[in-house]
């Protein structure tokens, strides 16, 4: 082929030509791709976060009526922040592919509420968060709401990208809580306050608000107690209950209805005594010998104690402030949870603070099915030398693992007899007479879960001060309280967005330094402290009898105290030293993961593109010089 004149002698336009039509063809390339695959996407994250799950399938395939989901963005304000703008453009490909799997039954809609317009004046009749958009206050909204055909309702007051991790299920939820005509209700028994008090200004736990969206809740206060219309009984923190209440509960188990236990041998977080605020005024619970006469072994006066999941805390060590592990507050992780029980297939993360441990009665008719245990690397300590928090150096002393993985929480199943065998307890009153007739043996097989834990309920355990959730305890609760009552729809989804992951190699790092410095430590404490003793012993007895008098010491003993604090700088140097120590190997491991995380990607791709930049200079050089060689023939 005969180039043209104004091309034959000039080779270089040629090749900005050719890399002009290679931008056009790139840039047409991705256009049709995009358009062709507009919802394709490779999801590389851990936990496949950004994959539908099996659940929301199950959800949206089975949604009866068309529900339509109407979202209130503002343009301007997603304008003025990209991490907004990008959430949003999530949520529509999300909801995308939500109107595919459900059958077009699922449809969405977007408005855009300017200032004073009607759709503004509607975000506001929904109370949706609005945010200052610039000095005229102006508001901007970001938030959805859902409707059915009837009259179901559902909104999401802002769509918080912090919570990214957490919008398919909240997205699921929403949908499967519209989809369905009747929620289902759960009694509790409230050991906890759970409820909150006006008394002493406590708000209702968060877990609760969390349970309320998605089941009716009804809290079981007086007799005559009747569990009717009731589809779980949850029993949290037993203790001093009235023998009807119990024979009440024990009945229900008796039926095989679902039931949901949660005991503590050492309930930290429930209200303080009056007399000694540093205790709880009920630490322990007490299912008043039901426990027992099922074949559930439960030993309240003692707590699990965890070295390999223990919590790093902060506490006193004499005069000084030291990291710690505190064995009795458990990190709860993936090893820990049973992979196979819907109810904690996927959860990433829980807290729970001073647990005991859960047995069958040998040769019982119980089968228990364990949820949450602990490693072997743990041990039972008595819940007094637990009381008040002691130090956490004094505990792992005396810490000699038992090599035994104690059960946390579990399922109960099989056929067992009352714990009243001789018919109901006399009735202090008419009213707490029982009114169906007494079942002396499970009519049918126990449908009961058991977490010996109720710490694990508190907003310090489930919620931060923001509102986003911490920990997947919540919705461990959730899980339990849907595979009770056979809702097991959203248990694929609740703990996969936890997004907490544990440095694994650090943490085994701290806690062999811990170990390695911990003797050492001990001892300069302890020299310490007989030094600090003797100096103070030496000052009293040279006292003065009266305020007036002076001091009478002699050179042996002025010099012995000045030993003596020399000696007490050169311990306290010593220690300084020796936690130095046991962190410096970690601070290095941090200090190079920081530069990998921060120089090392960027290096990388700029060397592949310095590479491609020379390997194309490179073709060119050549193709220039094959031009010339020819006498721009091609």
């Amino acid at each position: 082929m005969q180039l043209p004149d104004f091309l034959r002698h000039k080779p270089e336009r040629l090749a900005g030509m050719a890399i002009a039509l290679a931008i056009v063809l790139f840039a047409a390339f991705n256009l049709s791709m995009g358009m062709l695959f507009r919802d394709a996407r490779i999801d590389l994250t851990q936990d496949r976060l950004y994959t539908l799950s099996e659940s929301t399938k199950k959800v949206l395939a089975r949604v009866p009526e068309p529900i339509v989901i109407t979202i209130y963005a503002s343009q301007p304000l997603l304008d003025s922040a990209p991490r907004l703008r990008t959430y949003a453009e999530r949520i529509e490909e999300m909801l995308r592919t939500y109107r595919v799997l459900s059958g077009g039954k699922v449809r969405y809609q977007r408005i855009n509420p300017t200032p004073f317009s009607a759709e503004e004046d509607r975000a506001i009749g929904l109370q949706m968060r609005g945010f200052m958009m610039n000095s005229t206050g102006e508001q901007g909204y970001f938030g959805l709401t859902a409707t059915n055909t009837t009259d179901g309702f559902e909104k999401i007051e802002f769509l918080d990208p912090q919570s990214e991790e957490n919008l398919e299920y909240e997205m699921s939820s929403l949908i499967d809580r519209l989809s369905r005509p009747e929620r289902r209700k759960i009694g509790i028994i409230d050991g906890m306050n759970m409820f909150g008090s006006r008394e002493f200004n406590r708000p209702p736990f968060a877990l609760l608000e969390m349970i309320n969206k998605n089941y009716s809740v009804a809290e079981i206060l007086t007799p005559p107690i009747n569990f009717a219309g009731i589809d779980a009984l949850m029993v949290a923190h037993p203790h001093h209950l009235p023998p009807a209440v119990l024979y009440a509960i024990d009945q229900h188990v008796m039926a095989g209805k679902p039931t949901f236990f949660l005991v503590d041998p050492l309930a930290e977080t429930t209200p303080p005594s009056s007399r000694n605020p540093a205790v709880p005024e009920v630490p322990s619970s007490d299912p008043g010998g039901m426990f027992k006469a099922w074949g559930i072994e439960f030993d309240n006066a003692r707590v699990v104690g965890d070295r390999s999941m223990a919590l790093r805390v902060t506490a006193q060590s004499g005069r000084q402030r030291v990291v710690a592990s505190y064995l009795p507050w458990l990190q709860v992780k993936k090893e820990n949870f049973n992979s196979n029980d819907p109810a904690t297939s996927q959860l990433q993360l829980m807290r729970m603070t001073s647990a005991g441990a859960l047995r069958v009665a040998k040769d019982g008719p119980l089968r228990m099915t364990p949820l949450i245990m602990s490693t072997p690397d743990s041990m039972l300590f008595a819940n007094q030398d637990v009381m008040g928090r002691p130090n956490p150096n004094d505990l792992m002393e005396r810490f000699k693992p038992a090599g035994e993985r104690f059960v946390l929480a579990a399922r109960f199943a099989g056929n067992v007899k009352s714990a009243y065998p001789d018919g109901p307890p006399v009735p202090e009153d008419q009213r707490a007479k029982p009114v169906l007739p007494h079942v002396g043996q499970s009519a049918a097989p126990l449908n009961l879960v058991v977490v010996a834990d109720v710490d694990l309920l508190s907003n310090s355990h489930v919620m931060s001060q923001r509102g986003t959730p911490i920990t997947s305890n919540g919705d461990f609760v959730l899980n339990v309280l849907d595979s009770l009552v056979g809702g097991l729809d959203l248990n694929g989804l609740r703990g996969r967005g936890m997004l907490s992951r544990s440095f694994k190699t650090i943490e085994k790092m701290e806690s062999e330094a811990e170990d390695r410095y911990r003797a050492t430590e001990l001892k300069l404490s302890q020299q310490l402290e007989e030094t600090q003793a003797q100096v103070a012993q030496l000052q009293t007895r040279n006292a003065p009898a009266e305020a007036t008098d002076v001091p009478v010491m002699s050179r042996e003993q002025q010099d012995a105290i000045g030993k003596f604090n020399r000696q007490i700088v050169e311990i306290r140097r010593q220690l300084r030293d020796v936690r130095a120590a046991g962190r410096s190997q970690i601070e290095a491991l941090e200090l190079n993961l920081k530069v990998l995380n921060i120089l090392l990607v960027p290096a990388v791709l700029t060397g592949l593109a310095l590479l491609l930049w020379a390997y194309r200079r490179m073709r060119l050089k050549r193709h220039l010089a094959s031009l010339r060689l020819h006498g721009g023939r091609a």
